[in-house]
């Protein structure tokens, strides 16, 4: 066991691990043994601890008795226990989830369970946003800056539907750009889209593959106003794929502009499409330069690819 673990250290590095994630038909079969109606999604470590305290003070007769499985089942229960617990410790994991899914539901989704792979595919979306959200965290970043930005960027892009062909996976490249265009601005505030990038295109997000975390960093790199159209020809996208992402960045620059400042001074946004124009309004109580500025500038690209015109109105609040 310790072999093992140190094979896998030798692998991946010597480095903190904040979430463990156990799948697979044999751990889910061994723990619902174990641990009989309870949720597996809730199970904690210090459950798995305890568990194995009394697991190791009695035989694999004993065990085998007290959960009606063999002998073999029972030394298999034993040893895979200790294996999670001994990678946890050394990794300092601090929590784990388990996806209860096995091999045979994975092989049915596309035709036999409908409902399964929606369940699956939520699953993995929710792990995937904790290790973005994760990651920001590691670089410091302003979640309230970026929670604002995904938030007014969906209503956006929800109110645009008929101005792009966007799907799913589109709509979590943006959600995932939202919570990341910053992150560069802990190596470099005046360049930090670019670093932003070389952070994403560099690191591993949970359920993301490279090609996905290209078009991320895509994104992320082209989201300030000293980005120049020109200079975005040259990453590779071309056609419907390249038009599809332009047009993320288009509503991401939207989006962060009406926050320049990161005070969330704009707010109540009320969305309002007409056949050719696009406009927003928010209250304030502050002084709005920097974001009406911002919004002038980052709107460009907007009004370019969805041949709308995009107006900011900003309703100034006294005494309230």
């Amino acid at each position: 066991m310790e072999s093992y673990v140190e094979f896998i250290r030798r692998d991946v590095g010597r480095k903190i691990i904040k979430k463990l994630i156990l799948e697979g038909e044999l751990e889910e079969k061994l723990l619902k043994l174990i641990f009989g109606k309870k949720d597996l999604k809730n199970l904690t470590l210090s459950e798995l601890k305890e568990k194995i305290k009394f697991l190791q003070e009695h035989s694999y007769n004993e065990i085998s008795t007290k959960y009606k499985c063999s002998v073999p089942t029972a030394k298999l229960m034993v040893i895979s226990i200790c294996l999670i617990i001994s990678f946890a410790d050394y990794f300092e994991v601090k929590e784990i989830k388990f996806l209860d899914f096995n091999i045979k539901d994975l092989c049915a989704l596309e035709k036999f369970y409908p409902e399964i792979r929606y369940s699956f595919e939520e699953t993995l979306w929710k792990i995937t946003l904790d290790s973005v959200i994760d990651l920001g965290e590691k670089f410091d970043f302003d979640r309230e800056h970026s929670e604002f930005v995904k938030n007014i960027g969906i209503k956006l892009l929800d109110k645009l539907k008929g101005y792009h062909s966007l799907g799913l996976k589109d709509y979590k490249y943006f959600i995932i750009a939202a919570y990341l265009h910053d992150i560069g601005k802990a190596i470099d505030f005046e360049n930090h889209s670019k670093h932003s990038a070389y952070i994403l295109e560099n690191t591993t997000i949970f359920g993301l593959n490279r090609e996905m975390i290209e078009k991320i960093a895509f994104i992320v790199r082209a989201h300030t106003s000293n980005t120049k159209l020109e200079s975005l020809y040259n990453y590779g996208f071309k056609g419907e794929e390249l038009i599809k992402l332009l047009k993320i960045i288009a509503i991401i620059k939207i989006a962060t502009s009406l926050d320049r400042g990161k005070k969330r001074r704009l707010y109540n946004e009320k969305i309002n499409l007409t056949k050719t124009n696009l406009i927003i309004e928010m209250d304030t109580k502050e002084d709005f330069y920097m974001e009406k500025s911002s919004f002038e500038k980052q709107s460009k690209l907007f009004k370019y690819l969805f041949d709308l015109d995009i107006e900011l109105k900003i309703n100034r609040r006294f005494g309230e």
